[in-house]
């Protein structure tokens, strides 16, 4: 075999071996819009690096949208309040798993060749969190606000009855002055700045003194 010849079937290998696998697209990440980035971070914590997610303000409480399909991802949640209070379902994070069980529901619908996939990250993230949950529930377990009728000023009626506040219209005492410094939402719809949220409120729940 000549020289010329020999490069000639090693370029042809090269090309044989090499362009197609640069030319492997990488698989398309399911994008998936939720009305707030508490939702956000159980659906990114479901999904996992399989799903990208977007914050859309127009959504109704207990939707999210996959590329165009509106799904209802609101089953086995109590919705409770009125305007924005209404959305904060998971300012009570006990509400965090059971989203999570929906939200995987829905994805392994949307996509059913992930639908295993989805499965893993729901428990990879699920139990551990269930854990931090019970945590948080024996802290709150001293807050003054237990059994305390009380009237929701701040939009923060699912907080109020996770530490055992009766949230009545007509009752005379208020919403703790800290709630209104309470943040609105996480600061990213992740995971991480989702339990940093709620420890914020635990800890303004548990802390209250009457």
């Amino acid at each position: 075999m000549t020289r010329r010849a020999w490069m000639r079937s090693v370029v042809a290998l090269f090309a044989a071996l090499v362009v197609p696998r640069r030319g492997l697209a990488a698989p398309a990440k399911l994008e998936v819009a939720v009305p707030h980035a508490a939702v956000g971070a159980v659906v990114a914590a479901v999904g996992g690096t399989a799903v990208v997610v977007r914050i859309d303000r127009t959504l109704e409480v207990g939707q999210i949208r996959i590329g165009r399909d509106l799904h209802d991802v609101s089953r086995r949640l109590l919705l409770k309040g009125a305007g924005s209070a209404r959305g904060r379902f998971l300012d009570d994070a006990r509400n965090a798993t059971k989203l999570g069980v929906n939200v995987r529901e829905v994805l392994s619908k949307a996509a059913p060749e992930l639908a295993e996939r989805f499965e893993e990250s729901h428990k990879a993230w699920s139990r551990p969190f269930a854990r931090k949950v019970l945590a948080w529930q024996r802290q709150l377990a001293g807050s003054a606000l237990r059994d305390k009728r009380v009237r929701d000023t701040h939009g923060r009626i699912y907080l109020l009855e996770w530490a055992g506040a009766v949230v009545e219209e007509a009752a005379q005492a208020l919403s703790p002055p800290v709630f209104a410094k309470l943040p609105a939402e996480p600061a990213a719809a992740s995971l991480a700045a989702y339990e940093q949220y709620v420890e914020r409120l635990v800890a303004a729940a548990s802390t209250v003194r009457t």
